[in-house]
């Protein structure tokens, strides 16, 4: 709009597309197809910028029954659109925060920092120094404490750009240099750690120049 002064403002957009990654996403479509699934009540999509390696989107839902599985809705998702749209964090809320005027308050909505979902059954604790130095460097770069043996990379918010820091960090830990295919084949803590490990079986013990081999792990 024109200021008084005959300067132009700009007001922002009346749509609520953003960019994530790369990719211009239209919020209101991700917040129409979780209200086709069956246990959504509402929902409300919005950007964490400070999120785990750079913007993340967040997804704030409103169930009819607070037992249904956060993994189902998900799921759900991944069969109605592209990976990129699919939000980091699915976060069960009682209501959707209102303004005094009826209007979404989303100043109100719940921080996520290093929350952890219940995403499986249970915690499952690592076992093993694979499967924990694994759970260990999700952690840190999901910014999570309590990251069990059974728990979904994805389901506890990662995305592509923080699997090339994760391979390089399991390179650099366990020796071992996974490919994009073996987290994606892959995303549960044992199971990848059980990847991880037929990989040492089938490299053999390394040879630290001395005639001698390096213990694996």
């Amino acid at each position: 709009r024109y200021r008084r002064d005959g300067n132009l403002e700009f007001l922002g957009r009346l749509d609520q597309q953003v960019k994530v990654r790369g990719h211009r996403i239209e919020l209101g479509e991700i917040e129409a197809a979780l209200g086709r699934h069956p246990e959504i009540a509402d929902a409300v999509v919005t950007v964490d910028e400070e999120g785990p390696g750079g913007a993340r989107l967040i997804a704030y839902v409103v169930l009819h029954d607070a037992t249904a599985d956060i993994s189902d809705i998900r799921h759900f998702l991944r069969d109605v659109m592209p990976s990129y749209m699919i939000p980091s964090l699915i976060v069960p809320i009682a209501e959707v925060p209102l303004s005094s005027s009826g209007k979404l308050d989303r100043s109100r909505l719940p921080s996520v920092e290093g929350i952890r979902l219940d995403v499986t059954a249970g915690y499952v604790a690592p076992e093993g120094e694979v499967q924990e130095a694994v759970a260990e460097i999700w952690a840190d770069l999901l910014g999570l404490s309590g990251v069990g043996a059974r728990d979904d990379f994805f389901e506890l918010g990662g995305h592509s750009m923080l699997i090339i820091n994760m391979i390089w960090q399991i390179k650099q830990r366990l020796g071992v240099e996974l490919a994009f295919a073996d987290i994606f084949e892959s995303p549960v803590i044992a199971d990848l750690a059980e990847r991880i490990e037929e990989l040492l079986t089938d490299q053999g013990p390394e040879d630290d120049g001395d005639g001698e081999s390096a213990p694996s792990v």
